[in-house]
């Protein structure tokens, strides 16, 4: 008997239904306080100032990158001295690189190395592509996708880092 209503039910429960919807207006959309302020320093973040500690300052010479282009581009490397650029000029890619801590931490206004360890590195790259700006902010090493490029389809890598060398033998 089960078998012989549940067509039925299903019958009467489809003629329930309606193509028509009633509409509510809920009238104009309100935005949260702060909305537009928070908005915009997501477009354009605030840099914060970048202490060196003594024993990280002068101690790394360059990082390698990686940078994934996007739709089956190569993927480019490229070692980038600190406070430099390096290109790969048939790819039209440049990447500069700031700072490095092997040991990233913000702390308030300021980002700095908790020890030279390396618990958390990461390094301040900006990455142009055939002169257009593709990335620019901190790439950390062990969350590459922490901070997404500002062109999608772009990844953005830390490899690894080279310490300074002593040519003179004192170190």
């Amino acid at each position: 008997m089960a078998k012989r209503l549940l067509p039925l039910l299903l019958i009467v429960g489809l003629g329930a239904c309606s193509d028509s919807v009633t509409v509510t207006d809920l009238g104009k959309v309100k935005k949260p306080a702060g909305h537009d302020q928070m908005a915009q320093e997501a477009l354009h973040p605030k840099e914060r100032r970048v202490v060196m500690p003594p024993s990280v300052r002068g101690k790394y010479e360059s990082v390698e990158v990686l940078v994934d282009l996007p739709k089956g581009g190569k993927s480019v490397r490229l070692e980038v001295p600190l406070g430099g650029y390096a290109q790969a000029a048939g790819q039209g890619v440049e990447v500069a690189a700031k700072d490095y801590l092997p040991s990233f931490a913000m702390v308030g206004e300021v980002i700095t190395s908790q020890e030279n360890g390396p618990a958390n590195p990461a390094v301040w790259l900006d990455v142009r592509v055939q002169g257009q700006e593709v990335f620019r902010g901190w790439v950390f090493r062990n969350e590459p996708d922490l901070m997404p490029p500002l062109v999608p389809g772009y990844a953005v890598k830390l490899l690894g880092v080279k310490a300074e060398s002593h040519k003179d033998g004192a170190g």
